[in-house]
């Protein structure tokens, strides 16, 4: 509890600090605004309760985290014809930290474990075209034990094609470290509906959710998703035997539904309870850098439970207008997701009017979508 207040503290500290840079909004936001993406930092926690082995009902573990982070852009070059957009080049960067302590009934010492991603989202829109390349080097540690550990690489490529404001397609290529045993994952997806009405997303393998919107600041998320992670740890004593090298992976199956209340344009509360299925491993290795003997000395697939996940986002300053600019809007949730934030959702403009729709005016939430930063593992 004391780690969750200390991370709201600091996101708050955050929020307050950074209202006082946030610039006023104008009529001419097409040209006034430089960026599609507003800088957006946001909070997460997570929490299950003890899930039982089902080979060794006697023994269980339980998983709780909690994690702060954000994005922001650093460059964006659009050119327009006739104040239509033709193309756009983004680059947005972001950071992520995530602190843990896992309990396991057979392991007699807590470990407290933290992973550290930081980011770069590389986005290109043209005509109703997306094209994004995250790439997210992480290092994941046991903090209790280990003062100093190796860099992995995560990244993917994504290509989204936004049909029209009810339909787009995504098909890439992932690498991380979320399915265990399979690193390299290619990803076809859709969304089907328009963002400020009820549709759905679906990243395979990854995730799916459907959103449907119940009042004008409230949605409601149902969904099923994938994720899991990788850490070292050092000197685990395991049922009263010491092991020096321990490469811990958690794999997760999560179904839940979600309700997110979006304030204003500035901040979004979520709260979200469902059930997690999974499977982890605790891996003795002579070393780190998965050279060496390896084999499991403990873990298995885990009994289903209930979770409870609430969040906080704040986005500051101004951006330019994507109302009925499909293609940026489905660029935008491609790099929320690409970034970390929990709730992609909460970047998606609150009204969307029919007149004068133009197709290359489309592409930013799509991309906003792409990733999570759980896959970046």
């Amino acid at each position: 509890m004391h780690k969750l207040n200390i991370h709201i503290f600091a996101l708050l500290l955050c929020i307050k600090a950074s209202s006082a840079f946030a610039i006023e909004k104008t009529s001419d936001t097409l040209s006034r605004h430089k960026h599609f993406i507003k800088p957006t930092l946001y909070f997460n926690a997570f929490g299950s309760g003890k899930q039982a082995f089902r080979k060794a009902p006697n023994n269980n573990y339980q998983w709780r985290q909690s994690n702060i982070g954000g994005y922001f852009p650093i460059f964006t070059q659009t050119n327009f014809s006739n104040s239509n957009i033709q193309s756009s080049f983004q680059l947005i960067g972001f950071a992520n930290i995530l602190t843990s302590k896992p309990q396991f009934s057979f392991i007699n010492q807590n470990h407290v474990l933290t992973r550290l991603n930081i980011g770069l989202n590389t986005i290109y829109t043209n005509g109703q075209s997306t094209f994004l390349v995250t790439i997210s080097p992480f290092k994941a540690q046991d903090r209790t034990s280990i003062r100093t550990s190796d860099w992995r690489m995560s990244w993917m490529a994504i290509y989204n094609y936004t049909f029209n404001e009810n339909f787009s397609v995504r098909l890439g290529y992932i690498r991380s470290f979320v399915l265990d045993g399979y690193p390299n994952l290619p990803i076809l997806g859709f969304r089907l509906g328009r963002y400020d009405k009820v549709h759905l997303n679906a990243q395979f393998p990854r995730n799916i959710c459907l959103t449907i919107p119940m009042k004008e600041h409230l949605f409601l998320n149902v969904y099923a998703r994938t994720t899991g992670s990788i850490y070292n740890m050092k000197d685990v004593n395991i049922s009263n035997q010491n092991y020096e090298n321990i490469i811990f992976r958690r794999n997760d199956l999560q179904r839940g539904v979600e309700l997110c209340y979006k304030k204003n344009n500035q901040i979004a509360y979520s709260f979200g309870v469902g059930s997690v299925v999974g499977n982890v491993k605790l891996i003795e290795r002579s070393s780190f850098n998965f050279s060496g003997n390896a084999y499991t000395v403990a873990g298995g697939s885990l009994k289903r439970k209930g979770f409870f996940n609430i969040g906080i986002q704040y986005s500051f300053g101004s951006s330019k207008k994507v109302y009925n600019n499909f293609t940026m809007q489905d660029a935008m949730f491609l790099n929320a997701q690409a970034s970390g934030d929990a709730n992609p959702q909460n970047n998606i403009p609150k009204q969307m009017n029919n007149d004068n729709l133009n197709l290359k005016k489309v592409q930013v939430k799509d991309i906003e979508e792409m990733i999570d930063i759980d896959d970046l593992n």
